[in-house]
C-alpha cells in the first residue's frame, strides 16, 4: 500500500470520488483535485450527495460529483440564492437541488443521502463558527459518509458528533495533502513523498490542538 492513510486509483489521473484505503478500513471519499501517479484511485458514484456550502470549494466539488453522475446533488447554503446560482450552472437541473440551511429539506436530505460534504468554514479553528456543527441534532444513517473539508482541527464538531453516533467520517486532511502532492509533482515532475506529507501535516495539526 502506498500510504498508511490512503490509496486512490483512477484511470485518467483525476480523482473525483473514490475509495480511501486507510489503516482503519476502507472509506468512500470525495477527492476533488488531480492527483499524481503515486496514488491509486478506484472510481465510484454515490447515489445521492448533500453538499453544504456554495463557494469556490463547493463549486469544484459539485462539478466533480455531476461528472461522476450522482443521482441527486443537494446544495445547501445559508443564502438560498447563492445555492441556486451554483445549481443553475448544470444542465441536469432536475438532479441538482438548491436549498437553504433553514429549509426543512436540508434536514430531510441529510437523512437520506449516502455522502455529506461540508465545504464551508463552519467548525474551523480560530473562527467565530468554530463550535458549530451544521448537522447537529440531525438523524443520519450509519451507512452515510460525512466528509469535512475543514482540516484544522482534524476532528471538527461535525465529525466528533458523527463519530459519537456511529457514523463514518473523513477529515479534510486527505484533500489537503493530495492537493499539495499534485502541486509538488506539477512543479517538480517528481513523485511526491506522500507518506511524509501525511505524517508531517498530521503532526503539525495535532501540535496546534495541544
Amino acid at each position: 500500500m502506498a500510504s498508511d492513510f490512503f490509496t486512490i486509483q483512477s484511470k485518467d489521473g483525476l480523482a473525483r470520488t473514490g475509495i480511501v484505503h486507510t489503516k482503519h478500513g476502507d472509506f468512500e471519499t470525495p477527492a476533488f483535485m488531480p492527483v499524481g501517479t503515486q496514488a491509486s484511485v478506484k472510481s465510484l458514484t454515490p447515489d445521492d450527495v448533500l453538499l453544504i456550502g456554495a463557494g469556490g470549494a463547493a463549486r469544484a466539488a459539485a462539478h466533480a460529483f455531476m461528472q461522476s453522475k450522482v443521482n441527486t446533488l443537494w446544495i445547501a447554503n445559508r443564502t438560498y440564492d447563492r445555492a441556486k446560482r451554483l445549481a443553475d450552472e448544470f444542465l441536469e437541473n432536475g438532479k441538482v437541488k438548491p436549498i437553504g440551511l433553514d429549509d426543512p429539506a436540508f434536514r430531510k436530505s441529510a437523512s437520506s443521502v449516502s455522502l455529506i460534504v461540508n465545504s464551508t468554514s463552519l467548525g474551523m479553528k480560530h473562527t467565530l463558527d468554530s463550535h458549530i456543527d451544521p448537522l447537529e441534532g440531525f438523524s443520519i444513517e450509519n451507512s452515510t459518509l460525512i466528509n469535512d473539508m475543514v482540516y484544522n482541527p482534524l476532528d471538527t464538531p461535525m465529525l466528533i458528533n458523527a463519530k459519537n453516533r456511529g457514523v463514518r467520517t473523513l477529515s479534510g486532511l486527505p484533500m489537503l495533502v493530495l492537493q499539495g502532492a499534485a502541486s509538488f509533482e506539477l512543479w517538480t515532475s517528481k513523485q511526491a513523498p506522500v507518506d511524509v506529507m501525511f505524517s508531517s501535516a498530521r503532526k503539525a495539526l495535532i501540535a496546534q490542538s495541544d
